[in-house]
């Protein structure tokens, strides 16, 4: 009887520590959410329409991946498991969004010159050549006339910052998160593993580490 005793004892300290240790993983794991995150949005297929609708094609060829980067930034608070937070569209990546998409086009102007004075009759040893042929017959560079006189490739950083850009605080329940952004409520699922950190509701976003 006394060994059932001892052994029922055991068993209870053990699963209360277990709980405990459960508990600070799960608080810690929460703090551990605080800092800056970021994930990856394509903007391949916008900038690919944008080229066609200039070009008149129906696609463009070799276009490099164009995507930016969405930044959350976390901090907590003086109330557990209750944390402040900003998204915002990061302008380092903008702008090298922006290249891509700029160099992408001028790749594909020369490609086109190349296809149509083949057509014609006249050979170009490559798109080399014939973006030297281009920049003669426009009287400057093609980077230049792209970014003067074509129109926009990717919209402006804070016409596009607008799309991602909110700020608010949300509260963490176990595997639930609740946004409140300008006093509107939304709730989703959320998990962190790793350096990943994953919402889950009307769409998924994965944010690593930043």
């Amino acid at each position: 009887m006394l060994r059932i005793a001892v052994i029922i004892i055991v068993i209870l300290a053990v699963c209360t520590l277990a709980v405990v240790l459960l508990g600070k993983f799960m608080w810690n794991n929460n703090k551990n959410i605080a800092g800056s995150w970021y994930r990856e949005v394509d903007l391949t297929e916008s900038v690919d329409k944008r080229m066609c609708a200039w070009l008149g094609t129906e696609t463009v060829e070799g276009l490099a991946p164009v995507k930016v980067k969405v930044v959350l930034d976390i901090e907590e608070t003086d109330t557990e498991a209750l944390y402040n937070y900003s998204i915002s569209l990061d302008e380092e990546s903008y702008k090298e969004a922006y290249d891509t998409a700029r160099a992408g086009m001028a790749d594909e102007i020369n490609r086109l010159v190349l296809t149509k004075t083949g057509q014609a009759g006249y050979n170009l040893s490559d798109e080399e050549e014939a973006q030297s042929v281009v920049e003669e017959a426009l009287g400057m560079s093609l980077d230049d006339y792209i970014k003067d006189y074509l129109p926009a490739l990717l919209s402006e950083y804070d016409d596009l910052n607008k799309d991602y850009a909110r700020s608010g605080s949300f509260s963490l329940n176990d595997s639930q998160v609740t946004w409140n952004t300008d006093g509107e409520e939304m709730q989703e699922t959320w998990v962190m593993q790793d350096n990943l950190l994953i919402f889950s509701g009307t769409t998924d976003r994965v944010y690593r580490r930043l």
